[in-house]
């Protein structure tokens, strides 16, 4: 890509900078230049340029119905008193700053602003850290807002300034710059972010820039200038929202400590102690669903060394958390874990030994139990164990810990998704699998094409589409892109179309083959959790964070969905039976609802379970006489001919993913690392 960089003639007698201009020679250099600008904020004191700033990301707000915009730039931008605002662009509308809103970031020249608005924004996709190194000696690009003479007009458009990186990210300078380049900035462009050719965030300038000369038009040649990379600001960020929230978490304002922690872990996503924090908020607010999900991965980012301390005050809560749901056999495996990584500590060691003391002790009963068996596997050979039952299960392994699973239209192939962004496909007839390293978060959804031919899978990066041919999955597309944070994916019956379901309550319908974007459905407060097509095609249903289900006719273009009421949870499964005429939903509230379709009414009471359910996952044989559901570690089995139901062992962590083959197999996912294959005997 490449730009030229000129500065017009000033008029003679007047003392005013005109900004910078680029030439644009080739239409994506303009695509380039607009997206730019679209990220970039202009930050003013007492409604003059202060300087800039970049537009994160935003956080949708369901109860206001406006969105949290999240702004970074330079603290030094907002060091001087006075009235500060943020002005968006293209509408050059303001927004006013206030303290409150301001977050100064410990150790660096960065803050981050929030501000609230019902319009649609761009916001920019940071740069991976692990390709910071990449930038050396690479193309970059600064878009921001010079200083102008006051009184002077203020153009609407940024510059976007082209230059060179000059020295190794990395390389530490004072107040941890580690960032340099040879842009020609101009005073007053502190808080602008530094962008490389993909248009992704390296950084924000800091530093460089020469005051400008009444009689030039053009600022002094700038040699080098300064700034602070995304790395960084990662580090201090996390560090600033987690102290944050340990703040409102000692007030016991839970639900703004939870805000905090929830920044920090999006900042650093393995940022144990930030997992700890959002956990106590959680408990503090009864969401023990919550707190123990968040312990764990708490437990999962400590390092396992002895005589951690904080692995064991993570074992504690976990133990108390489970005292709280009355499963108090995990609770007292839990405390001793504690114990063990603690034990130099007397004082800790005797407040573990009060707390199990104080559990409840189980019931003697003279009928012996069945001990649990544990599956062996060897390689990716499949193993089948008998329970006392009328299943057996195969178990395969994965690589990490497994969020959802599709079997191959044929029943021959069966793909898992896991926390790592790998996509395992195992083929079933030959007992083998490959892996891909598919996206670079955890992936949520995956599903066949009807035809089998291709794979769609989604996680917070993206949708992707796949070639499956000769049992090896090859990438064949990209469809929506990070920004749109992808929660749930659905193929049209004819395999010609995807509908994904996104974060910020959207439903945006895709054309397969062209990536080509068709068209979206609007209503969602919030997450649009669970996508299918009816059988027809003619028809969407999704179910969302607002626990409601809509369905959407696709043939009437501007028509209101029908809304489905009665779930108080989140909709976490939504699929039809085979002939079209029942759909079948399950919640976070524990119940799963069996709805006519044509008449929309339920077909029956709602089946529910006692007890905390952390993932309530459900799938439907083929025949439509089974329903299987996740229930925590164990699946139960509902046989909808008889009505009698019967649960499954064999995982030790839980389950988050069902689904039937066509010939009636079950596969269940789980976070135990593990994919089971259950079949009646």
């Amino acid at each position: 890509m490449r730009f030229s960089y000129t500065i017009p003639a000033v008029l003679i007698g007047v003392s005013v900078f005109v900004q910078p201009v680029i030439v644009v020679t080739l239409a994506s250099e303009q695509q380039f230049n607009d997206k730019a600008r679209k990220l970039t904020v202009r930050i003013d004191l007492n409604k003059t340029p202060a300087g800039s700033g970049v537009i994160l990301y935003k956080q949708v707000d369901i109860h206001k119905k406006t969105n949290i915009y999240y702004v970074l730039t330079a603290k030094h931008v907002l060091s001087q008193s006075g009235e500060y605002s943020l002005i968006t662009y293209p509408d050059q509308k303001p927004h006013q700053i206030s303290p409150s809103s301001v977050t100064l970031l410990p150790d660096v020249d960065l803050a981050i602003l929030q501000f609230e608005s019902s319009a649609d924004y761009s916001f920019a996709t940071p740069i991976k850290v692990e390709d910071l190194k990449a930038t050396d000696g690479a193309r970059v690009w600064i878009v921001g807002y010079p200083k102008y003479t006051v009184g002077s007009p203020i153009p609407k458009d940024p510059p976007v300034i082209p230059g060179n990186i000059i020295l190794p990210p990395g390389q530490s300078l004072d107040n941890n710059y580690d960032l340099a380049y040879n842009n020609p900035t101009a005073r007053g462009m502190s808080g602008s972010p530094i962008l490389n050719q993909r248009g992704e965030l390296i950084g924000v300038h800091g530093r460089g820039g020469k005051e400008i000369n009444p009689n030039n038009s053009a600022p002094e040649s700038v040699q080098i200038n300064y700034g602070i990379s995304i790395k960084v600001f990662n580090e201090r960020a996390a560090k600033a929202f987690f102290e944050l929230g340990m703040k409102n978490l000692e007030q016991k304002n839970y639900t703004r400590a939870r805000e905090d922690f929830s920044l920090a872990l999006r900042f650093n996503p393995k940022f144990a102690d930030a997992y700890m924090g959002l956990s106590r908020a959680y408990f503090g607010m009864v969401n023990y669903a919550e707190a123990s999900r968040n312990v764990s991965r708490a437990i999962d980012n400590y390092p396992k060394t002895a005589n951690n301390p904080q692995l064991a005050e993570a074992y504690r809560l976990q133990g108390a958390i489970f005292v709280e749901q009355k499963n108090y056999r995990e609770a007292e495996k839990n405390y001793q874990q504690a114990i063990q990584f603690n034990s130099n500590d007397a004082n800790f060691v005797a407040d573990v030994q009060r707390r199990i003391e104080a559990l409840p002790k189980p019931q003697i009963s003279n009928v012996p139990q069945p001990k649990p068996t544990t599956p062996p596997t060897t390689g990716t050979q499949p193993v089948a164990t008998r329970l006392p039952s009328d299943w057996v299960f195969t178990t395969l392994p994965a690589q990490a810990k497994v969020f959802t699973v599709a079997f191959s239209p044929d029943g021959r192939f069966l793909a898992s998704g896991t926390e790592d962004g790998k996509i395992q496909l195992w083929d079933l007839t030959a007992g083998k699998s490959s892996a891909i390293n598919a996206h670079s978060k955890e992936v949520n959804a995956i599903v066949f094409s009807p035809d089998g031919t291709k794979l769609a899978s989604s996680a917070s990066d993206g949708v992707k589409i796949w070639n499956l041919q000769q049992g090896s999955l090859s990438h064949f597309k990209n469809l929506a892109n990070a920004s749109l944070k992808v929660q749930s994916i659905a193929f049209s019956p004819n395999g010609q179309n995807i509908a994904t379901g996104t974060a910020e309550g959207q439903i945006k319908l895709w054309q397969v083959n062209t990536g080509k974007w068709l068209r979206d459905l609007s209503g969602h407060k919030g997450r649009v959790s669970a996508l299918a097509y009816s059988p027809d095609g003619k028809i969407i249903v999704s179910g969302g964070i607002d626990n409601s289900i809509r369905i959407w006719n696709l043939s009437q273009r501007n028509s209101q969905p029908l809304v489905l009421t009665g779930h108080q949870d989140l909709i976490l499964s939504i699929i039809f039976s085979r002939d079209g005429q029942t759909l079948i939903t399950s919640s976070r509230d524990r119940t799963i609802r069996m709805w006519n379709f044509n008449t929309r009414q339920l077909q029956r009471p709602p089946l529910s379970v006692d007890g905390l359910i952390l993932n309530f996952y459900v799938a439907i044989s083929p025949d439509g006489n089974i329903l299987a559901s996740g229930n925590n570690s164990n699946i139960k089995i509902w046989n909808l001919s008889n009505n009698q139901s019967q649960e499954l062992a064999g995982h030790n962590h839980s389950v988050s993913s069902l689904v039937f083959s066509s010939d009636g197999k079950l596969a269940s996912g789980s976070q135990d690392g593990t994919i089971r294959i259950w079949q009646k005997k």
